[in-house]
């Protein structure tokens, strides 16, 4: 992933598998508690914050935005995945299996 939102995670032991856990360096940690910011995997941006309140001010500004075409970035990727999945002796399918 380029990148992770974490929302009130607290990155424990067990839950990052002992710190094995690949983080991206563009981490974004949104938590009420401040010393939790950071306190195990270092951020890019902190966020000390009401989950609730955080993510709808969120929600709000990327609802501003303009929205991309689906021609654009991953959608033609995704579309082609898609339709290899729904007949899988097409083409891409078809290669895979008779190899």
């Amino acid at each position: 992933a380029d990148a992770m939102l974490a929302v009130g995670c607290r990155f424990t032991e067990l839950m990052t598998d002992w710190h094995r856990m690949h983080v991206p360096t563009n981490l974004v940690q949104i938590d009420i508690d401040p010393d939790q910011i950071g306190m195990n995997y270092q951020v890019a941006v902190g966020i000390v914050a009401d989950a609730r309140t955080a993510l709808s001010a969120l929600t709000a500004a990327l609802s501003a935005l303009p929205m991309r075409s689906r021609d654009e970035g991953w959608g033609p990727i995704l579309a082609e995945a898609r339709a290899a999945a729904r007949n899988p002796w097409g083409p891409q399918g078809c290669n895979l299996a008779c190899r």
